[in-house]
């Protein structure tokens, strides 16, 4: 009798199958209730690590500039159907500055000093690589910038900060002939002649983040946004010092919407993807600067450097406000 009840108790003592089901199933309604509850903690987790690793590309870029002597930047790539929304970010430098063939090549300007016409003592076939539309050139190798608008024609800055006087003129009477520099405007260092010396590849974001294109900006500039139109990238160059030297769109040469040395704060939104594309409205509403789960890059364009803010305006009424980090 006493080994019978123990048999009994032994074979009450396991797990039948139909009770293991039972637990699984009750294990997996529970995984899939909770699952939203960490959905947001996901949604932060990417744009974080894009915010970390864009913020150390711009800082490289910016060290490349001082190391070299030359101005090197970031180029933000907006994508092909949905130019508000980025995924790809490119390092950009320029070439040395082009002064003539010669050490006695000259350019002879004439015409008002806004917009004077040059001729090159090279000729136009000699210069016709480094004389386009959009790049830059300084009359005898000192003062401000012209932009080329032609190979024979230039044009001041509209948004130089040391533009001289529209009446002002380097010359008195006539024409004057004097010593120039070009500056190209800035090329991938993904070219194969870049990358055989250590250049940086371009930096992929994470899947299901976006760099935000259409709330990124420059504060107190179009609203504190970058220009909402057109696909052209959006650069950002430092120069040898360390130091902002323009913040624009390019698309041919230097042209663009913003072309001009930025005086304020720039800022970078890293936020989700499908939060960053214009063309289809967030099933909550709510844009990447409205959010908890977005970062800033905030760039002091005085010195170059930058850090990482988390967005901590929720619900934000507008850009400004989401960039109020105190």
């Amino acid at each position: 009798m006493k080994v019978s009840l123990l048999n009994t108790a032994n074979r009450r003592s396991g797990v039948t199958l139909i009770e293991m089901l039972v637990v699984v199933a009750i294990m997996m309604f529970m995984l899939t209730i909770a699952a939203p509850m960490f959905h947001p903690d996901q949604d932060g987790s990417v744009a974080r690590d894009t915010a970390r690793a864009l913020n150390a590309y711009i800082q490289e870029a910016r060290a490349k500039a001082i190391a070299t002597g030359r101005p090197c930047g970031v180029a933000f790539i907006p994508f092909e159907n949905y130019p508000s929304a980025c995924v790809v970010a490119q390092q950009v430098d320029t070439p040395p500055l082009y002064t003539g063939e010669t050490y006695k090549s000259t350019v002879t300007v004439s015409g008002s000093a806004s917009a004077p016409t040059l001729s090159f003592s090279d000729g136009a076939n000699a210069v016709a690589q480094w004389a386009q539309k959009g790049n830059m050139i300084r009359l005898g190798s000192r003062g401000v910038w012209y932009e080329m608008t032609s190979a024979s024609t230039c044009k001041l800055q509209a948004g130089d900060a040391n533009r001289p006087d529209q009446n002002f003129r380097p010359w008195t009477n006539g024409n004057w002939t004097t010593t120039y520099e070009i500056q190209s405007a800035p090329v991938s260092q993904a070219k194969n002649y870049l990358q055989s010396i250590g250049m940086a590849e371009p930096l992929k974001v994470v899947r299901g983040a976006a760099i935000d294109l259409y709330y990124s900006g420059v504060a107190g500039v179009n609203n504190g946004q970058f220009s909402n139109s057109g696909t052209a990238p959006i650069i950002i160059m430092f120069t040898p010092t360390g130091e902002v030297g323009l913040c624009y769109r390019i698309s041919s040469g230097r042209g663009g919407v913003t072309n001009a040395v930025p005086t304020d704060t720039i800022y970078i939104l890293c936020g989700q993807w499908d939060r960053s594309l214009k063309s289809f409205t967030p099933e909550d509403g709510l844009w990447n600067y409205q959010t908890l789960d977005s970062y800033w890059i905030v760039i002091d364009p005085a010195t170059g450097n930058s850090k990482i803010e988390q967005n901590v305006q929720y619900k934000a009424a507008n850009v400004n406000a989401a960039r109020n980090f105190n």
